[in-house]
């Protein structure tokens, strides 16, 4: 089963170039420069969930180091 197939991918670094070239039934269309946030809404979205809870599981970390009597470069 030979199916076309075109990806379509942000113009991030870890992106190769050269990844569509690997392929001959896969064509790779890279999005324009600075247009992820508006052409891919919903990664913002988990983007914000993920930084979200990641500063509420360090601060709980901080928190509940406070009375081991170490100095912040040692919690950090």
């Amino acid at each position: 089963m030979n199916s076309e197939i075109i990806l379509f991918l942000d113009n991030a670094g870890c992106h190769p170039v050269s990844f569509g070239k690997m392929f001959s039934n896969i064509k790779v269309v890279f999005l324009p420069p600075n247009t992820t946030s508006q052409l891919q809404p919903l990664a913002a979205g988990v983007i914000k969930i993920f930084k979200v809870r990641y500063r509420k599981f360090l601060l709980k970390f901080v928190v509940s180091h406070v009375n081991c009597r170490l100095t912040v470069p040692d919690i950090a």
